[in-house]
């Protein structure tokens, strides 16, 4: 079974799924749009390839960029060396440095996107609600920003043509919610309506105004069921126990509404709740963690409880087996900090945050940050303030992780007054740990509090001497916390 492993128990695995249902047809192309519509989302092309061995190769490289988390600029070295082995000749943007990373840019962002598109889609299958957020994107397209927090049912007619992405270099997305309220603390905006016009169509383009021309269709909708019944396809002419075995192996790409133990914490008292059960295991597996508790030395019982989550979390889902996306350019040093923190995160969680690659500063003299943009930005040290600024870029492409923490905040300061504490920041009377984990910002509504998330798990997942006091700190002051951030580390799937 190694084999069906190695291939399907990778990060966010109806991504893949649905990029190898487009690989495995390749089809010869004068220009991208001699497909339309959802027929790309069984087919691979890149327009002027008609080489069926050219093809194959382009194919290979698309998916190892993908598979593997590799950069863009490696992805520009492979198609250069195809280039050459090929004598291909004749394609757009040939000839200029500028007309070379224009075109390597689209075929990889392209494939990207659109893939997560249709992995997306597969995923938010069992939800009622859908939930369109703009994507920060350095020059916004008026209509995709009127969009933005747009909450319609599922099969509203709006999806049909707007589900992104929709277009070149768009980077908006979608989210799910089982009811409008959930859908607003995800960010969206159920009383929001269509705007006026929503579906008038541009005569230049063919399609409704704000959607390039050809994009006008739900990417990967068309295959949504075949992805999501991959595992039942594949297991029906296996073997009984091979094919059990093949299902644990790719557990999380079965639907949540067919597999429960493969779901997602749906609230702060699941994650609560399986976090409880977490450490109960870990304390009977770490019998250092047990004792340095009873001893009431927080500091070697704060050590042993990260040296034991990195151990048993390895054990329960892939992790580290992605690289974090960065622009191209990247230094050396900012490459070699973002992978230590890439060594400790859930892979599926990384897979998804590499929709949008960051771009990276290392600095041991500047205050960390995390700053939205196109490209986003963080500034750190080679800390766990790394790790910490990450989960804020995780925060921003994972609205539905984030509204666990959210919703938790609520319950715990509910009827509390707001207090201005300085200009921008906030906070109501809170028993976090760290005072700073409680802050709200004026600019974030209606999810304020963006140290929730951040400071629940950097105890947990950092590796440096702040990352341990904070950690003796929070298993002493608040183990609700720590149960909480072990439930979402465990147990929480993109």
């Amino acid at each position: 079974m190694a084999e069906v492993g190695a291939s399907f128990g990778k990060p966010f695995d109806l991504q893949l799924a649905a990029l190898r249902l487009r690989l495995a047809n390749q089809v010869g192309t004068v220009a991208w749009d001699d497909l339309v519509k959802s027929q790309h989302d069984r087919a691979f092309v890149v327009a002027g390839a008609l080489k069926a061995d050219l093809l194959a190769d382009l194919a290979t490289a698309v998916e190892k960029s993908i598979a593997q988390g590799t950069t863009l600029e490696e992805f520009r070295r492979d198609f250069r060396a195809l280039v050459a082995k090929h004598g291909w000749h004749g394609w757009t943007g040939e000839g200029s440095a500028k007309g070379e990373a224009w075109r390597t840019k689209v075929i990889y962002r392209t494939n990207l996107a659109t893939s997560y598109a249709a992995g997306r889609w597969a995923q938010l299958m069992s939800m009622p609600y859908l939930i369109y957020h703009h994507g920060n994107a350095r020059e916004p397209r008026p209509e995709h920003l009127a969009w933005d927090g747009l909450v319609l049912p599922r099969d509203h007619p709006f999806w049909l043509t707007h589900a992104p992405i929709n277009g070149w270099g768009c980077t908006c997305y979608l989210s799910g919610a089982r009811s409008p309220e959930a859908a607003r603390r995800r960010g969206g905006d159920p009383d929001k309506a269509l705007p006026a016009g929503w579906d008038a169509i541009d005569p230049r383009t063919g399609a409704p105004v704000g959607i390039d021309k050809g994009w006008d269709y739900a990417p990967g909708a068309s295959v949504a069921q075949e992805l999501a019944g991959v595992v039942e396809k594949k297991t029906a002419t296996l073997p009984p126990q091979i094919a059990a075995d093949f299902k644990d192996s790719v557990k999380s790409i079965v639907r949540a509404d067919d597999d429960p133990a493969a779901q997602s914490p749906k609230t702060p008292d699941e994650a609560i709740t399986r976090g409880k059960e977490v450490l109960t295991r870990l304390r009977a597996q770490a019998t250092n963690l047990a004792a340095a508790e009873q001893a009431g030395d927080l500091t070697s019982a704060a050590m042993a409880l990260q040296d034991a989550v990195r151990a048993e979390l390895r054990k329960a889902r892939p992790v580290g087996e992605v690289s974090i996306a960065l622009v191209p350019g990247s230094r050396k040093q900012a490459k070699e900090v973002m992978q230590s923190v890439a060594d400790v995160m859930p892979s599926d969680w990384v897979q998804a945050a590499n929709a949008i690659p960051l771009k990276v500063h290392v600095s041991e003299t500047k205050r960390g940050g995390y700053l939205p943009g196109n490209p986003p930005q963080i500034t750190t040290s080679d800390s766990s303030t790394a790790v910490h600024e990450y989960l804020h870029h995780l925060q921003a492409v994972c609205p539905d992780l984030d509204a666990l923490f959210q919703d938790l905040h609520r319950q715990r300061t509910k009827g509390e007054p707001l207090v201005q504490i300085r200009r921008g920041e906030w906070a109501r009377k809170d028993h976090y740990y760290n005072a700073y984990q409680g802050r709200e910002y004026a600019f974030a509504k209606p999810n304020p509090a963006l140290e929730m998330l951040t400071m629940a798990l950097q105890p947990v997942l950092g590796t440096d001497l702040k990352a341990i006091k904070m950690l003796q700190e929070m298993m002493k002051q608040d183990p609700e916390m720590l149960e909480m951030a072990l439930g979402v580390l465990f147990y929480w799937k993109v």
